[in-house]
Order: structure tokens, then C-alpha cells, then sequence
């Protein structure tokens, strides 16, 4: 009997990786084709024989790629993509009796909003969609997830829209609006918001922002973002930091949290990690053992664009609630 029960549970454990695995495939089928034109770079004029990976890609402190090009972008999500992806959905799944609960989403039959602030390529609306359709048997069938992208500029919207693409048919059971883009700066004109947002996504935003600022200009920062936001969010959201794991990223994070806690007292914040050696006092994160990003890239690809397996983030979710 055990080992019958064995085989069935493995055989449910690859029919609900196929679909990822085929999108995988896809992925690099589709941002590598890129690559192998060699055709001259429009952002810095020179022939692009890959050298992407090893030289623009390179991430140091306080020095964020430039990302007006669209090879670069490419190079990017081949090397990202699937661990950010798998980080948001982590940081999800851990938390989804608590989301279920707080937005009422088991019982919702309308829109539900889901701002990604520097969505980029749409990590965020991807991770989300593909937990929420491993979900899809406790929501009603009538719900619709729309999709806010605010963004500086629409640099990323060639990847945005492959991935799109590629990834729906593994979420399948989710309807959503892909469509709906605001530049950053215009992100919380009222007159243009469709609705309250309900939950609001920012991977590898708040490293970004300290990489431009120092860190008092950036709690001044986030303390005018919420201040502009706390109007524009349901009476009930949620809000998911997804970073590297840095001290000043949980500072900025914790910095946040602290204003939607003083602002709404029945307000909770929860931190995770996945490498809490990072830190020098770890007191309250989390540590999430569970660092595989989900999938097997191809070993070509991975090994040619250095492709992240193992994911190694700061992670923090905050749920808001002004009753």
C-alpha cells in the first residue's frame, strides 16, 4: 500500500510540473534566440556575442545594471527570472491560510488588484497567479486578478509580454488582466486607479532605491510613498517585500512596516530569509530551509547564463488593516 500511494503521489507531483517545466523550456528557447543573432547592440553599439552574463549583468553594492538595453533584459530573466519567481511563490504558499483569511479571498467574486511596483519583466504577477492557480479549487470561479504594472519607463515590455505568454497555461484556472500599465511617477493618481489595490508586490525594488540614495533619503522616500499610498489600498491588503539580503534592505522594509503598523494598530509584519547569517541580528526572521527554485534549467543555458537554481533573498509581508 505505501509504496502504491508513493507512485500516485509522484505521478501528481510531475503532471503539476510538466506545465512549469514546458514554460521553462520555452523561456530559454525564446530569450536565448536573442543571443545567437549577434546583431549589434542599440544601447552600447557593439556586436553582442553573450558577453551580457559576465560583463553589463554584474551586480556589485550600490551599482544597479543599466537596463535600457534589451539584450541586457534578455540576459536578465535567463538568469533571474525562475528564482525571484520561486521566491514570490515561497513567500506566498508559507503565508496561505493567513492571505486567504485577510483578503477574504476564498470567498471573493470580483477584482482583486495586485500592484508590482518595478514590475520589470512581471515576476510578480506571474509568482502570484501561478500560486494562486495551485489554490484554484478554494477560490470562486468568477474572480479576476488585475494586474498593475507601474514602472519608470516600459523598457521591459518585449519581456513582459513573452513571459506573459509563455507562463499563462500554467495558470490556467485564474483569470486576470494583463493589460493595465501607470508609470511610477503617475502610480497613484486617483483619478486613474481602478480600484483599491489589495495586494501590492515589490521584488528587488528597495536595493534599487538605496543604490541611488542613502538610506535617510530613502526612509523619507517610503515614508511619502505610504502616506500617498494608505488611500489608495483596500481596507484589507497586503504588502510583499521580496530583496536581497542585506541590513539596509530590512532596515527600508522594517521602516515601512513600521508606518503601516502606526498608521493601522492591527496592522502585522512577518520577515523571512533564507540565509539569516546574513544579518547581524536576526531576531524575528524566519529562516525558509526550502531554497531550490523548483524546476531544472536546462545545464547549458544555466551554465551559460549563470542561471540562479538556489534562491537567497530577504523576504517581508505585511498585512495591512485599517478596520
Amino acid at each position: 500500500m505505501y509504496y502504491f500511494l508513493k507512485c500516485i503521489l509522484k505521478n501528481m507531483a510531475l503532471i503539476i510540473e510538466e506545465p512549469l517545466m514546458n514554460s521553462m523550456d520555452k523561456l530559454f528557447e525564446k530569450f536565448d534566440t536573442s543571443f545567437k543573432q549577434k546583431v549589434k547592440c542599440t544601447k552600447c553599439k557593439k556586436k553582442c556575442s553573450n558577453f551580457c552574463p559576465d560583463g553589463c549583468l554584474g551586480y556589485t553594492q550600490n551599482k544597479i545594471p543599466d537596463y535600457g538595453c534589451n539584450y541586457l533584459r534578455n540576459a536578465y530573466v535567463l538568469r533571474y527570472f525562475p528564482t525571484h519567481k520561486a521566491e514570490l511563490q515561497k513567500l506566498y504558499e508559507i503565508n496561505t491560510t493567513q492571505i486567504f483569511s485577510h483578503i477574504s479571498l476564498n470567498k471573493r467574486q470580483d477584482q482583486l488588484v495586485l500592484l508590482g511596483l518595478g514590475a520589470g519583466p512581471g515576476t510578480d504577477l506571474i509568482a502570484f497567479c501561478e500560486w494562486l492557480n495551485q489554490h484554484n479549487s478554494d477560490i470562486d470561479k468568477r474572480l479576476s486578478v488585475t494586474f498593475i504594472r507601474a514602472d519608470a519607463n516600459d523598457d521591459w515590455k518585449i519581456q513582459y509580454d513573452n513571459l506573459k505568454n509563455i507562463f499563462k497555461s500554467s495558470f490556467v484556472s485564474v483569470k486576470a488582466d494583463f493589460a493595465f500599465r501607470k508609470r511610477i511617477v503617475d502610480a497613484f493618481d486617483a483619478t486613474k486607479w481602478p480600484k483599491n489595490t489589495h495586494v501590492t508586490s515589490a521584488s528587488y525594488l528597495i536595493s534599487e532605491l538605496i543604490s541611488k540614495n542613502n538610506i535617510s533619503d530613502c526612509k523619507q522616500q517610503i515614508s511619502y510613498f505610504w502616506d500617498t499610498f494608505k488611500e489608495k489600498t483596500d481596507a484589507r491588503s497586503i504588502i510583499l517585500i521580496n530583496d536581497r539580503p542585506e541590513e539596509d534592505v530590512r532596515a527600508i522594509s522594517k521602516h515601512l512596516a513600521n508606518l503601516v503598523k502606526t498608521t493601522y494598530k492591527k496592522s502585522q509584519y512577518k520577515e523571512y530569509c533564507f540565509n539569516k547569517d546574513c544579518f547581524q541580528d536576526a531576531a524575528g526572521i524566519t529562516l525558509n530551509n526550502d531554497k531550490w527554485c523548483g524546476c531544472h534549467l536546462p545545464d547549458d543555458m544555466r551554465k551559460k547564463y549563470k542561471s540562479k537554481t538556489v534562491c537567497n533573498s530577504y523576504q517581508g509581508i505585511i498585512f495591512a488593516n485599517k478596520s
